[in-house]
């Protein structure tokens, strides 16, 4: 049973999961039924800017059924069709007296009070809904409790490879997808739609796709001055906005390939493959060959750009005079494990603070001598072990 509900009605009548429990949202202590006040502008704003307020169908257990005993519709049969599907059409009569709860959807359920609330011109908007039937028995209770938090605790998160390949507001994932479809440096097979960053010593591609779009946010959130990525993620900007955003991505990477020759061979190699395999085996390898590693060079450049205030193109020269073989310092020991021929993924945050050392970047310097014998299981009086050369 099909039901559509003005957005006005779901402000006025509905209420959150507390119609269902004697723990008030205060003490409930669960992240998503507990909606922080002070989050309704925010709400607000991402309901005012997607043009979708809601989805779903409708069913009820009051209303009025309506058979179906015919149709107008050539070449269909009311014989292929069982009496439950032909019964499960009608209408849902409300009287206004009834409680309604949101089961799931909190947070859209507040943001559009808030929204209503603060003159918005949606009270008239019709948006679908489902009607579930509660009983206000013990039985009931129990049931309509089970079911929120079979929806809430139950939830799979979406990964990053689908979010990429689906969302239609990120601008990483908008951008990412692009680079994937139209430009020949990041089409198949030298990027790896897979759901790990951990890319196989024989891979062909450079990198991951979910590597691609962390890197694309480091250099976007640099580029637009933000400090936290959820206006990049939420808010879809226009199509002359993510041009520019393209352009930015497209001026990193052929800067990259500029300053750090093995990558310019890669992309115009026809055989990437071969190429790869050069440059990314047991043996080590190039660090830009490795996700850790481009993410790496990539969080050097921003930093580069942002503490001597030049261009990310200027910064990504000056980050060409660090060293890439992985078997070498600073990597060797800390993201390279010579022994196993593996990455160390916890050394990444250390590696980072070693090569802004190297370029003299902010890099906590003087607990860093100590805090790479720690990592490397080293006695702290050890004087074998000395912070990498500067380049710069």
């Amino acid at each position: 049973m099909r039901q559509q509900v003005s957005l006005a009605d779901i402000g006025d009548h509905a209420l959150g999961m507390e119609g269902v429990t004697n723990l008030q949202p205060a003490t409930t202590g669960g992240a998503k039924t507990e909606i922080n006040p002070l989050s309704g502008g925010i709400l607000v704003k991402r309901i005012l800017r997607q043009p979708q307020h809601g989805m779903g169908a409708g069913g009820g257990n009051n209303g009025l059924e309506i058979g179906i005993s015919g149709t107008a519709t050539p070449r269909v049969s009311l014989d292929e069709l069982s009496q439950e599907a032909r019964d499960s059409i009608g209408f849902l009569r409300l009287n206004g007296a009834e409680r309604l709860f949101a089961i799931d959807g909190q947070h859209r359920l507040s943001g559009i009070k808030h929204a209503i609330a603060s003159g918005h011109a949606l009270a008239d908007e019709l948006v679908p809904v489902i009607f579930v039937g509660h009983a206000n028995t013990q039985v009931g209770m129990r049931r309509t409790r089970r079911l929120f938090t079979t929806l809430n605790k139950t939830a799979v998160a979406v990964s990053k490879r689908d979010i990429i390949a689906l969302d239609e507001d990120d601008v990483m994932a908008i951008t990412a997808r692009d680079l994937y479809e139209t430009d020949v440096r990041f089409a198949k097979p030298r990027i790896a739609i897979i759901t790990t960053n951990n890319l196989p010593q024989t891979a062909t591609a450079l990198t991951t796709i979910g590597n691609l779009y962390d890197v694309l946010k480091l250099i976007f959130m640099h580029e637009s001055g933000l400090s936290r990525d959820i206006t990049l993620r939420f808010n879809r900007p226009s199509d002359d906005r993510l041009k520019l955003y393209h352009d930015t991505a497209d001026s990193f990477f052929s800067a990259l390939a500029a300053h750090f020759p093995p990558l310019k061979e890669y992309y115009r190699s026809k055989d990437p493959a071969a190429t790869a395999r050069k440059y990314r085996s047991s043996a080590g390898g190039h660090i830009l060959f490795r996700p850790i590693g481009l993410e790496l060079i990539t969080r050097a450049t921003i930093a580069m750009a942002k503490e001597r205030k030049i261009a990310v193109a200027d910064a990504v020269r000056v980050l060409s005079r660090i060293e890439t073989d992985l078997t070498k310092s600073p990597y060797a020991g800390v993201i390279w494990n010579r022994d196993r021929g593996t990455v160390i993924s916890k050394g990444k945050s250390l590696a980072a603070r070693l090569v802004f050392y190297m370029l003299r970047l902010r890099c906590r310097e003087p607990t860093l001598l100590l805090d790479l014998k720690v990592f490397l299981g080293l006695d702290k009086e050890d004087s074998t072990v000395t912070l990498p050369p500067r380049v710069v």
